[in-house]
């Protein structure tokens, strides 16, 4: 058994993940296998020089023949030696999937009928492996690196490389499975932090209400050096529709950054509500150029299923209640 990285998840990310949901890893060259009418994956195996098939491919594809641009190509060979058994880690953001090969490599175009819709067929995958994932009891399968990876494993998992063998850190990787599998961190902060983060969120929901909140929000990012305003809500000149609303608008001058925090004071779960209250707020109206902006959710409990797929949709960045005391006891409590 060998394990490999395969940071997939950006290349044509939409498909890629629903690929990825369904149980797929995929590479791109798509057309390598229709250059060879769909039937490369035989090619491949029947030739002995597969590096100079590669090679033969890029030509024929006319991506460019330079030493350099073909041997950025050679990953594909890389991908082609996957075993049925191996270990991938597919990084993700602020965490990584482990998973194992089940199946031999296949062509995306002899499935694609089967796994997805038509307007997702021309997307540039060319191979996948069926993979199953590795969850936890609560049926996870992204492994926070945080709390369940050890300072090499994090490093690695930081490469940019499209694709690493990592045979290397397969003991790292294997404390990181057992770790992730039974819910305990591999690291005596986190440990420490998971037992405060607890005690933090019941203190938060008894002591505060919802204007203290937001001042608390705004104290927090204060203390990460934003200068903070709460607007008044009466004020309605950024609206695209009535319900439009921000409740803390934090500048970095230095980053010229400006983020829209919405926040909700709840128990239990905070559906779209707070999301298309952003989505509704042209925040961004009265800005000059040259500054960006990101809107934030935050809510002192979780987020339901329906806000976490409508604030992928709008690129709103949500904070839950576990999030947000992890901020507080990484930031410290002075001053808030």
């Amino acid at each position: 058994m060998s394990y490999h990285m395969l940071r997939m998840l950006n290349h044509e990310k939409e498909v890629s993940r629903k690929l990825f949901e369904k149980g797929y890893i995929i590479i791109g060259y798509r057309d390598f296998d229709r250059v060879e009418n769909w039937d490369f994956i035989n090619k491949y195996k029947q030739t002995e020089d597969k590096k100079k098939l590669v090679e033969e491919m890029v030509k024929k594809c006319k991506w460019g023949s330079k030493p350099m641009q073909i041997v950025a190509h050679r990953k594909i060979n890389k991908f082609f030696e996957f075993k049925i058994g191996d270990t991938v880690l597919v990084p993700d953001t602020g965490s990584f999937h482990i998973v194992e090969i089940v199946d031999s490599i296949q062509s995306f175009h002899s499935l694609k009928e089967e796994i997805l819709t038509p307007e997702d067929y021309n997307q540039d995958i060319g191979f996948v492996y069926k993979i199953k994932k590795i969850k936890n009891n609560k049926l996870e399968s992204a492994v926070n690196r945080e709390k369940y990876a050890e300072a090499p494993l994090i490093a690695r998992l930081k490469n940019l490389s499209g694709l690493l063998n990592i045979d290397d850190l397969s003991s790292y990787i294997e404390k990181s499975r057992e770790s992730f599998l039974i819910d305990k961190s591999l690291k005596i902060d986190e440990i420490l932090k998971e037992n405060l983060r607890d005690e933090l969120i019941e203190y938060l929901v008894k002591s505060l209400s919802p204007t203290k909140f937001e001042r608390l929000l705004l104290k927090i990012m204060e203390k990460l050096r934003a200068t903070c305003d709460i607007p008044s809500k009466n004020n309605k000149s950024n609206a695209i529709e009535e319900h439009a609303d921000v409740d803390v608008v934090c500048i970095f001058e230095k980053l010229k950054h400006i983020i829209y925090i919405q926040a909700k004071f709840h128990t239990g779960k905070s559906n779209d509500w707070a999301i298309d209250q952003l989505d509704a707020y042209d925040g961004e109206k009265d800005l000059d150029s040259d500054y960006t902006t990101s809107y934030w959710a935050v809510t002192t409990g979780v987020f339901s299923e329906e806000a976490i797929e409508s604030a992928k949709a709008k690129n709103i960045r949500l904070i839950d209640k576990y999030e947000l005391a992890s901020l507080i006891l990484d930031i410290g409590v002075e001053g808030l």
